[in-house]
């Protein structure tokens, strides 16, 4: 288990659009996916309107090197726009247990 967890908790800017906000949210996924040692990614929302952004990164350095990089494009700078970024908290960690249901027979 030597993979990175990095979660984002963040609220949309009071005048965002939901709808443009995934938009450019999507574009996002398509750009890690082409980072060295993204693994997936998972973005979720509360019903009082907190988002979870959650990717797995292969290691700490290729999470610090994603989150440095992402905003310096247009893409990264979009999805940004949405968002409020003095609600927003960044972590990165390390699993030390998972499970996964096992599937029924």
């Amino acid at each position: 288990m030597n993979h990175v967890k990095e979660v984002v908790l963040f609220r949309l800017n009071t005048d965002a659009d939901e709808a443009a906000f995934l938009k450019d949210a999507q574009a996002t996924f398509d750009l890690l996916a082409g980072y060295d040692g993204y693994i997936d990614r998972e973005l979720t929302v509360t019903e009082d309107g907190l988002w979870i952004d959650i990717v797995t990164w292969e290691s700490m350095e290729t999470a610090h090197t994603a989150a440095e990089n992402i905003m310096k494009s247009a893409i990264g700078q979009a999805f940004g726009n949405h968002i409020d970024f003095e609600s927003t908290q960044m972590n990165h960690s390390r699993p030390r247990l998972t499970g996964e249901k096992a599937a029924a027979s």
